[in-house]
Formats: C-alpha cells, structure tokens, sequence
C-alpha cells in the first residue's frame, strides 16, 4: 500500500527507537523558515495577561533597593562631599568628591560620572516607617500568602544595615515592624497550642505532652533570659527598641494588606535566629555552655534535598513583643568588636528566620502549609586600608569578603537565569 502523500510529509523519525535516519543528499535551504516570531508572541497577549504578568514580575525577580546614608554632624563639620545624587525614585548619579581630582582626572570628570537603577531608591530624609512601607510591606503581605521570602541588607561597614535592620529605641527598624505586621494581620487567628512544630526545612512534627511541657520550659527559660537583657539595655541609648515599644508600628493589619484569610484556618509562628561566624554556624538562642563556648552547627539536607540547619532551635511566638525580645536575646550572643570604621561591628552575618504554620483547625488540628521569611543582617565588606585590622579582625574581614563574594556569585546566576529566554 502505498503512503499518503500528506503523511510522508509529515513523517518525523524516531530517535528512541532505532530507525535508520533518510540520507541526507544535498543542502537544505532554511531561510524561508526564519522568522521573527517577537511580533506574534506580543500581539497574542492580551492586555488582561499583561496587566497580570506585570503584577506578578516583580515577586519572581530579585529586588534591589537603595537606601542612603546621611551625613552625622561630625562628617558635616569635616566638609564631607556628598558623591550620590537622586535623579529620580530609582536612579542615582554617581560622581567622585572634587577634593580626590587630579588633573588628569579633571580632565576626564564627565566620564567618571556613572548613573545606577534600583528597583527603588530612600534618600538620606527617608524615615524607618517610610523605608519600611516602601520595602516590606509587599513581601510579608507574600509570606502571609504562602510564599517564601528572603531579604538581607548589605552594603560596607558603618553604612547603617544594623540600624535598618532593628533600628534604635526611639525609631525601630524593619525586624519589629515586620513582627508587628504579621501578628496584626493574623489577629485573632493565631494557634496558641504549641503541638505543631517545624522541623527541617518545610516539614513539621507532632508533639507529646511531654515534648510540649519540654518546649514550654524553654521558651519560659529564655524570657526570663532577656529581662536582664532588657535591663542592660535600659541603660543604653544606642540600645534597640524595648519590647514595651513594640505593639503599634506597622499599618498593616489585615483590612489594610488586602489579604482574605480563611475563617477556619489559624497560624502557628515560630522563630530562630543564628549567625555565621568565620564560616560556622552558631545558634543564637542556645544556652552557653560554662565555658561560654557556642556549639557549632552545620547545613544539613532533608530527605528532597533540600538544606536546612541542623540542630537549630525553634521557638513559637505568642506576639512580635516575644518575638523582639527573643532578637535581642540572640543579639547578646551575637559576635561584635571595635574597628577603626565602627566601634560595635557587627562580625558575623545574622539570620532572624520566622516560620508560619498554616493549620486546619476543625475537629483535628491538620497543618496545611509551613513556609518563611528569613531577614539577614550581613556583615559589612571591609578594605585593609580603611580599617587595617589584624590578628582577629583581619581573619574574620577575610571571612566576610568571602562569602558576600560567593553572594555576590549567586545574585549573578539568578540575574543571568531570569534574564535568559
């Protein structure tokens, strides 16, 4: 029986199965099937998915935001020039001070001028409420949702990470107002019962009785611990906002985020919080041992393969009081020294991770979801010839510039995947 015509056109060999492949006798001429197919893909969207795309582009990209510092009144006293310059919400014009010119370089000033973009940028005059509102407020109104999230605040030393990231007694930084924001949110919605813990990366275990009572005594433990740290505070004006501060931050309780929460669904919130220090991890709500050395943890993989801190203690949160009390717990823990930049730099790289079970609470309690928002507090990248650290110092610099290096590695390979087609 002879093949169809239509058919044999349309025939494709198989390349699973060992079907000889036709020979090939000449040239094929491929030119009348190139074609540009930009114009039919961008007609074929309406504008109903473009509006849709739009709104969902900014959660599935990395979002950079910039933050200036202002000048302290020392630096103003010392003539400092101001080298960043606003050019709109998001760029800035970059120029070096007229003091390090040469003649050479006066020759060459228009090129030495470089514009950035951000995806948003706060000029020196921009409060906490504002950096928070602008920053935030989006990616905890996402986490409440059900995705994951992670912002960290990078930059040198002395650039004001530290203070954007807890902020000071009078002005809280973007740690307590996030707390506040989800508590607020959640309402009368949260799952008081500490029976449902995470563990690993996004799994989570049912606890006996006695576990709870184990649990409970820790967390118990560890409140008690942070009065004498709220008292030492107390004296310190340069201390973070006090647990009492913390209640009426945020504006964004569940009217105002837009978000719709299920009648029948409640939350669980639990917190860690460890650093990386010299390359090793340290839990920062474990108890010193007498000696008052930390015990080392390590990056463990679950049974998918994903990593998760093995050994790292989680602790459920009641409110965003319990929860800054417990930051500044670890805090003390934390490992700081003096530089020539900064007299209290912080050495190691801190993570605040906050995780929210999602839980069925009808005739038995039935956990849904289990996702977070980890809040990173880096260290700041440091030169040898600003700070001409030594011994120590110099080690942990080293440290420091390594992995914000690897970071830096890894923001690259995710610009370079979204931007590939």
């Amino acid at each position: 029986m002879e093949p169809n015509s239509d058919e044999d056109k349309l025939f494709r060999p198989s390349y699973v199965a060992s079907v000889e492949l036709p020979e090939r006798t000449g040239l094929v001429n491929v030119e009348d099937i190139k074609t540009n197919l930009s114009d039919e893909f961008s007609s074929a969207s309406s504008s109903s998915d473009m509006s849709r795309r739009s709104s969902l582009e900014p959660r599935g990209h990395i979002q950079v935001c910039l933050r200036i510092k202002p000048f302290t009144a020392l630096e103003r006293a010392n003539g400092l020039q101001g080298c960043v310059s606003l050019e709109d919400s998001t760029s800035v014009i970059l120029k070096p001070p007229k003091s390090s010119l040469s003649r050479l370089i006066e020759k060459t000033a228009g090129q030495t001028i470089q514009k950035f973009t951000f995806s948003r940028v706060f000029g020196p005059e921009a409060t906490q409420e504002e950096f928070f509102e602008g920053t935030m407020k989006q990616p905890v109104q996402d986490f409440l949702e059900g995705c994951n999230r992670l912002v960290f605040t990078y930059g040198i030393t002395n650039a004001g990470k530290t203070y954007t990231f807890q902020g000071t007694e009078d002005d809280v930084g973007i740690l307590p107002r996030t707390m506040d924001m989800l508590f607020k949110t959640i309402g009368g919605r949260l799952y008081t019962k500490m029976d449902l813990k995470p563990i690993r990366w996004r799994d989570y275990i049912k606890l006996t009785k006695d576990q709870v009572r184990e649990e409970t005594a820790l967390k118990n433990s560890l409140l008690r611990l942070t009065k004498e740290v709220e008292h030492l505070n107390s004296t310190n004006s340069k201390a973070p906002a006090d647990s009492k501060d913390v209640g009426n931050l945020s504006k964004g309780s569940e009217e105002s985020s837009g978000l719709s929460l299920d009648n029948f669904s409640k939350f669980s919130v639990w917190v860690s919080f460890f650093e990386i220090y010299n390359e090793c991890f340290y839990d920062l709500l474990a108890p010193m041992s007498d000696d008052k050395k930390k015990k080392t943890l390590r990056l463990a993989p679950d049974i998918k393969g994903y990593s998760y801190v093995k050994g790292l203690q989680w602790v459920q949160v009641s409110d965003s009081k319990e929860a800054f009390r417990l930051f500044k717990l670890g805090q003390k823990h934390r490992s700081f020294a003096s530089t020539k930049l900064n007299t209290c730099s912080s050495r190691s790289h801190s993570i605040f991770t906050i995780k929210l079970l999602k839980i069925e609470d009808l005739e038995m309690p039935r956990v849904t979801r289990v996702n977070e928002l980890s809040l990173c507090d880096l260290a700041g990248s440091e030169r040898y010839t600003k700070t001409r650290n030594e011994g120590d110092r110099l080690k942990e610099s080293g440290n420091i510039n390594t992995s914000l290096l690897t970071l830096s590695k890894c923001i690259s390979a995710l610009k370079i995947s979204q931007q590939s087609k």
